[in-house]
């Protein structure tokens, strides 16, 4: 499913509400079922991205156990879990937090604020991968740009699934173990042991 040029225009306002904190921006994503397929339309805008960090990663790297096309089917697969795990989980924990009905509240703009993520993250780690940054600076934007993420994602689950924001933390908290648990085992399968 492709969104509509109206949806992707209210998505990418309700965005610039939310990177303000402003929860009025939840009101303008398409919170149903078929805008949450909608939303997945991010995930194929930023993989070209994603596999170009892969590429890099994979010719900088003096460890990679595998070939070419392997390391490429196990970046895909990686992908392809990182953005359907966290969602199936969150089915699961939306009822048990006792906020079912805000499942697509929370997911829709969750998955469009990826967008946000990958237009700072991912630039940041091609151009520290192509050496056109010094690594220590980007490293430094890279952990300010993962901390900003967290908070931003706190924020949204707080406002998005009303609940206090201990409950935001361990949603967001759930995300960051989820992603370190599919990358760590794709790592473990492309890497050699040094």
């Amino acid at each position: 499913m492709t969104p509509t040029a109206r949806e992707t225009a209210g998505a990418l306002y309700g965005l610039m509400r939310i990177i303000r904190l402003d929860a009025g921006g939840l009101a303008f994503f398409n919170a149903s079922y078929r805008g949450f397929w909608n939303s997945y339309w991010v995930a194929a805008a930023i993989l070209p991205l994603h596999l170009l960090q892969a590429a890099i990663h994979f010719g900088q790297s003096e460890h990679v156990a595998v070939g070419p096309l392997t390391y490429l089917i196990l970046e895909l697969e990686s992908y392809v879990i990182g953005w359907t795990l966290y969602p199936l989980v969150m089915i699961w924990v939306s009822g048990l937090i006792d906020r079912p009905q805000n499942f697509y509240t929370f997911m829709v703009p969750y998955n469009w604020f990826q967008l946000v993520v990958a237009a700072v993250i991912l630039p940041l780690s091609i151009f520290g991968g192509l050496g056109l940054m010094p690594r220590e600076a980007t490293s430094l934007l890279m952990l300010m740009a993962a901390a900003a993420s967290l908070l931003y994602m706190g924020f949204l689950a707080h406002k998005a699934l009303n609940v206090s924001g201990f409950t935001a933390f361990g949603v967001v908290l759930l995300d960051v173990l989820l992603s370190f648990l599919v990358n760590g085992t794709i790592n473990q399968m492309v890497m050699d042991t040094p």
